[in-house]
């Protein structure tokens, strides 16, 4: 249930920054609490169309950015279909335009890299040009893996005007990206066992009758 989160070109430099102890009254105590409940929301969920799109909504405020859209992976193919409205007009902009077009990956593209290394393909990193912020016209932006087993279904991507992207930013969206993973493995896992309950009879009365 792995995500791999990746920085725009405009500031490469992801080297690692000493984290602040987790008390109580810390920002990184503040932020975990508020990605719990974000992760609380996620579960209540009744569909994965639900819940991509209760994600997409949530993410923008969870990770500071201002606009953000989860892009389900369809073959080479990257698609908001099954992604319902979003209640943020600038995000759904981006869900609309994405809807609007068929939109592939190329080999070596920042997307086709993602998903590749995220899926245990050996190699190092060959990112070059970004096909979603080819289409949805990118500033600062973040993509990670949405990976509930081990092949991605789909990224999340957001993006702001600035400040740049830093590292603290890339790590809030690696745990949103995991946290959203993981709640796609247990909805599909209750939606599995909710049919087959429904498939399943009723057992034969066995109880002895007088």
């Amino acid at each position: 249930m792995s995500a791999l989160a990746t920085r725009t070109s405009h500031d490469p430099d992801t080297s690692a920054v000493t984290p602040e102890l987790a008390s109580p009254r810390s920002p990184m105590f503040e932020g975990s609490r508020a990605m719990l409940a974000v992760h609380r929301r996620l579960d209540s969920s009744e569909s994965i169309p639900e819940l991509l799109t209760r994600a997409s909504d949530a993410a923008p405020e969870a990770c500071g950015f201002s606009r953000a859209l989860v892009v389900r992976v369809d073959d080479q193919v990257l698609t908001t279909d099954g992604v319902g409205a979003l209640s943020d007009p600038v995000s759904d902009v981006m869900r609309r335009r994405l809807l609007a077009q068929t939109v592939c990956m190329r080999p070596g593209t920042m997307e086709a890299d993602i998903i590749r290394i995220a899926e245990g393909a050996r190699g190092e990193s060959r990112q070059t040009t970004s096909v979603l912020d080819a289409v949805l016209g990118l500033d600062e932006f973040v993509v990670a893996a949405v990976m509930p087993e081990d092949r991605v279904l789909a990224l999340i991507v957001l993006d702001r005007g600035g400040p740049p992207v830093g590292p603290g930013d890339v790590d809030k969206v690696y745990v949103f990206a995991h946290l959203l993973g993981c709640s796609v493995a247990r909805l599909a896992m209750r939606l599995r066992m909710s049919e087959f309950a429904a498939e399943t009879p009723p057992p034969d009365d066995q109880t002895p009758r007088r």
